[in-house]
Formats: C-alpha cells, sequence, structure tokens
C-alpha cells in the first residue's frame, strides 16, 4: 500500500510473513520534494526463526545462527544520500551462533567448532527488554559510490543486528583493523612507487 500526504510525504507500507509463522511490516516514507535527504525506514517484525536472518549475516560478519527466535525487532532509521543512522530494538532468545571460515563460509573444522562454543559463551544468547543487561543496537554509515538505495536498506539490518547481538565494542574494533589494513596498503603502494622512481 502506498499513500500520499498532505505534506508531499509518500508512504509505502508492505506487510509479509515469514515461514507462515512471523510477521514483518515494513514502511517507507519518503519526502517526494527532497527524496536525498531524508527517507525513512522503518521495520517491525515478530515470532522470527533467527535462521531466516543468515542471509544477512553470514556473508558480512562470518557468522551463521543455529538456533534462536526473535522474539520481536523494531528497526527505526533514517536515510540520505549521505548514508544512514538508526537503532534496533530485538528482542532475541536461546540465540546459538557458528563461526564461519573465511575460506568456504558454509563448513567449519574442528577449531572453529570450538570457537563457535566459546563465543556462545560470552557474546548475547539473550537480549529481553527489562533486564539488566539487554542492549539497542545503534548503528551509523557512510554511502560508498556505489551503494545502491536497497543495499542500504540490507546494511540497515545488517549494523542492527550486529550491534544488538556483538555489541559497539566488535564493530567499531573491525572497524579500526580495516582502518589498519587499508593505511598499510597505501603505505606500501607509496614504497613501490618510490622504489620504482629510484631506479
Amino acid at each position: 500500500d502506498s499513500m500520499l500526504d498532505s505534506n508531499s510525504m509518500l508512504s509505502i507500507n508492505v506487510n509479509t510473513r515469514v515461514n507462515k509463522t512471523g510477521n514483518v511490516d515494513a514502511r517507507l516514507k519518503i519526502d517526494l520534494l527532497d527524496p536525498a535527504s531524508k527517507t525513512g525506514f522503518f521495520v517491525n517484525a515478530k515470532n522470527i526463526k533467527m535462521k531466516n536472518f543468515n542471509r544477512v549475516l553470514e556473508p558480512a560478519a562470518l557468522m551463521s545462527v543455529k538456533g534462536g527466535t526473535m522474539v520481536s525487532l523494531k528497526l527505526r532509521s533514517t536515510l540520505s544520500a549521505n548514508g544512514g543512522q538508526g537503532t534496533m530494538d530485538a528482542h532475541f532468545e536461546n540465540l546459538k551462533l557458528l563461526i564461519l571460515s573465511k575460506d568456504t563460509e558454509k563448513e567449519t573444522n574442528f577449531f572453529l567448532n570450538v570457537v563457535s562454543g566459546l563465543a556462545n559463551g560470552y557474546m548475547r544468547n539473550n537480549n529481553i527488554p527489562g533486564e539488566p543487561d539487554y542492549h539497542t543496537g545503534k548503528f551509523k554509515f557512510s554511502k560508498s559510490p556505489n551503494d545502491s538505495f536497497f543495499k542500504m536498506l540490507w546494511i540497515c539490518h545488517l549494523l542492527g543486528l550486529e550491534d544488538s547481538i556483538l555489541g559497539s565494542a566488535s564493530r567499531d574494533n573491525r572497524k579500526a583493523k580495516k582502518q589498519a589494513r587499508e593505511k598499510n596498503l597505501k603505505k606500501t603502494s607509496k614504497n613501490r612507487k618510490s622504489k620504482t622512481k629510484t631506479k
């Protein structure tokens, strides 16, 4: 369904079911006078088996959900031509993760199974509203030149789930490592060019 209100905001609503048990209600609010400046993206979901999120988590976070239920999920985000930001309130229970191999992304060896066991020991397996350790996921990202609008919607889900499950520290740690790798690559490239000139 879609509707245009008096202040030129287009509202698009989509409601669907996941595997006949879960409900997902998604809504886009687009300012038709300036769609690049501000678009709202909202999702409400209930009773979804967390394995359904593997399409988002496996390729980017190299982890696979083996069990658990998303009792409820509320995603609130704002997108623009520069990127997006928002929050995710994810109430999940009995989450079990499997760490994936970077080579196969599907099959894991004995070592990775041990790592998965350890990870499940300190990761958040339950995120229940009202409990002391409940965590609201927060995310903010910049848009790359080649990122499509639908990829930005995917990134909202990925970062929201990642921060809800792992916490901001893990995300920031990975970001710092990525920046360090990029810095080293630039330094190596600069050294190679310098050596080529001296020859």
